[in-house]
């Protein structure tokens, strides 16, 4: 319900202000740190080898201009991966595919623009080649994380570049 929900706000704003609204697309490279962790399921024990992941994104986006400020909502699709090992046996690479609706609220100044606001993910698929039917795991998929993104781009004609 909190998916729907959050897709139908996200609809709600790009329909009411179609006048101030602009839309695009986005797309990058993310560099991410993974918590290094250790999980026992069944007998054996999964491991983090390395915990910096690097991966894409892609989607859209809309900047709402408002007086003195602007709102960005997005909808992205972003694949991260890092490298695991199991007790005994080959490490292994696992990607997370998810869903980022980030909302960031900015100013512009002159050609640079900040931003910062939250952000809500959805796992929509992992691939690592392990069967773990580890209820925990699995619930964990299921649940909306939310986070903080802030960054720092510039404008160039109808181009944004962001960090």
């Amino acid at each position: 319900m909190k998916k729907i929900t959050i897709l139908i706000a996200f609809l709600f704003i790009a329909v009411t202000t179609q006048g101030q609204i602009k839309f695009g697309v986005s797309g990058g490279i993310n560099f991410s740190y993974v918590t290094p962790e250790t999980i026992a399921v069944g007998d054996r024990t999964v491991s983090t080898i390395d915990d910096r992941s690097t991966g894409f994104h892609i989607g859209v986006l809309s900047r709402i201009s408002l007086p003195g400020l602007f709102i960005q909502p997005e909808l992205l699709y972003t694949s991260i991966g890092n490298d695991m090992s199991i007790t005994g046996e080959v490490p292994y690479s696992r990607k997370i595919n998810r869903l980022d609706l980030p909302v960031l609220v900015g100013r512009k100044l002159g050609l640079l623009h900040l931003g910062i606001g939250p952000v809500g993910s959805i796992i929509v698929g992992e691939s690592s080649g392990l069967d773990i039917e580890d209820k925990n795991i699995k619930e964990e998929y299921n649940d909306m994380i939310f986070g903080l993104q802030a960054g720092i781009g510039v404008n160039i004609s109808n181009l944004v570049v962001d960090l």
